[in-house]
């Protein structure tokens, strides 16, 4: 029944899956950035 569901619905949860991803990377992004930015203003 599991196996059904998932075959059903696998393009939603692979698009959600790659949404999470670019979400998580677009906040790393943002993390460095700030991070990157922070050294320079200590110098």
């Amino acid at each position: 029944m599991v196996k059904q569901w998932f075959s059903k619905n696998r393009l939603m949860l692979s698009s959600l899956l790659v949404a999470l991803i670019g979400i998580g990377l677009l906040a790393s992004c943002g993390d460095n950035g700030d991070e990157a930015a922070a050294p320079g203003a200590s110098n």
